[in-house]
């Protein structure tokens, strides 16, 4: 097993290796060994957090390295120390130490055996599991509020769930704001952010929950405060959705990008390999040697052969030379397409996974495009002749069609050939045209438009009218 030192760890970049070993020189004068088993996050030449084993005993490390090493490290005792002082439980903190050769720190905590995330225990619950959830968490942010401490980055990842234990962690984005409790406007954008982290669904549940967080901070409820609290999610659930989607046209953990004269490309990582870089990089040869699934002027959809299953590629084409000269200075529909996956996703809907987007440009001028996804097995709305029957797949078709209505979403096209009825649910397609929006004519229209896919049946068009509204 490697050695590592900090210079070889920024040399490592994405590269870094799944287990190694590192010599640490402890602040306390002792020497350790650590062992690097699993590693949980990755910021290039900045941050590694792992799972690692130090004399038998199982521990999770911070790594970072750089410049910025010392600081970095500093920050989080302090946030730790900060959360100790507000009587808010977090993994303890066993030791801190040094890498030799190279600016590199190590802070070692307690690992939590059997613990899951607030994300994770979120998805496997329901109903008044959730709002207890969220109580509990809740209790957790005031008393940090109470002692003046701010997670400045708080989301459900940062809150750990052991049994009847919740312990919040991330100490580097922990503040404390003075000697005494959190001002209110402090106090309500700090609670809004961590209410923002969750969808739509939870909103009917934020009264109750503000109440708890009121009686926790021993403040009297108000319709102001309350009102104050509602604006600044709506607020910080919009700056997070922009900035969920800006990540899929950028170089990130999550996505590779390139920028070049001629073309912009940008895939999942997940997904990145040299297979899949020489279809993209000759998109048309692959989709000669595929099956066409349709074939138009402006579109061509094509399934083919991918390294790790099916694809779909589909290509916007340019009809002539008067719709290329339309179609120059905007984003394609394909970065359309591949926005409006991911905003979707945002929103908890489910369309088939986007793999990778490729335009192909003269500088910053827009010519053919490529939106690629995951080959998803289906049967296609228009499939469902008659409601009864296949009840699960048609409220499924409307469930998507009330969420898209509440995010202020506009498909554009709601044809019952643009569902998917999949073994795993309902998948909504066709998601070039589809736009945000405060025009509720558009939702609207979606609305009716969807409705009209079963207008021969006038006893199915009220069973859906009841199912959207619902």
């Amino acid at each position: 097993m490697n050695n590592l030192n900090a210079t070889a760890l920024i040399s490592a970049g994405r590269s870094v290796p799944e287990s190694f070993q590192l010599g640490v020189a402890r602040s306390d004068g002792g020497l350790v060994e650590v062992t690097i088993r699993q590693v949980l996050r990755l910021l290039p030449a900045r941050r590694i957090v792992a799972v690692a084993e130090i004399d038998g005993l199982e521990v999770l490390v911070k790594i970072f390295v750089g410049r910025s090493a010392a600081r970095y490290s500093r920050r989080e005792v302090n946030g730790v120390s900060a959360l100790k002082e507000a009587s808010v439980e977090t993994p303890a903190l066993l030791w801190q130490g040094e890498l030799p050769e190279g600016s590199g720190k190590v802070v070692a905590f307690e690992f939590i055996n059997g613990a899951s995330n607030l994300t994770e225990v979120w998805s496997d619950s329901r109903g008044v599991e959730r709002l207890q959830l969220l109580q509990r968490v809740t209790a957790e942010v005031a008393s940090m509020h109470n002692a003046g401490v701010v997670q400045h980055d708080i989301h459900p990842e940062n809150f750990l769930l052991q049994g009847e234990r919740i312990l919040a962690i991330d100490g580097g984005d922990i503040r404390r704001r003075g000697a005494g409790p959190l001002n209110e406007l402090m106090s309500l954008k700090n609670f809004g952010l961590f209410l923002a982290q969750f969808q739509t669904e939870i909103d009917s549940l934020v009264p109750e929950l503000f109440s708890r967080y009121c009686g926790q901070r021993g403040w009297p409820t108000s319709e102001r405060k309350l009102a104050s609290l509602l604006a600044i999610v709506d607020k910080q659930r919009d700056i997070r959705k922009q900035d969920y989607i800006s990540k899929a046209f950028r170089e990130c953990t999550r996505f590779t990008c390139r920028r070049q004269l001629n073309r912009f490309q940008v895939c999942e990582r997940k997904y990145d390999s040299p297979a899949l870089r020489q279809i993209l990089a000759d998109p048309d040869s692959a989709m000669k040697a595929g099956r066409i699934l349709k074939s138009g002027n402006t579109s061509t959809v094509v399934q083919i052969d991918g390294p790790d299953g099916p694809l779909v590629i589909k290509r916007y084409n340019i009809k002539n030379w008067l719709h290329g000269l339309e179609r120059i200075f905007r984003p394609s529909r394909a970065w359309a397409s591949w926005a409006n996956a991911f905003r979707l996703e945002f929103h908890g809907v489910k369309t088939p996974p986007p793999v990778a987007m490729v335009e192909e440009r003269i500088g910053p001028l827009r010519r053919r495009a490529y939106f690629i996804t995951e080959y998803v097995e289906g049967q296609t709305g228009d499939s469902v002749t008659e409601i009864e029957s296949q009840f699960k797949d048609v409220e499924g078709m409307a469930a998507i069609v009330r969420t898209l209505a509440d995010a202020g979403l506009s498909h554009g096209d709601m044809k019952a050939s643009n569902f998917l009825l999949t073994a795993k649910g309902v998948v909504i397609l066709d998601l070039d045209s589809m736009q945000e929006t405060n025009n509720r004519g558009l939702i609207e229209r979606d609305r009716e438009r969807f409705l009209r896919n079963w207008d021969a049946s006038p006893a199915s068009c009220a069973r859906l009218e009841e199912m959207l509204t619902t």
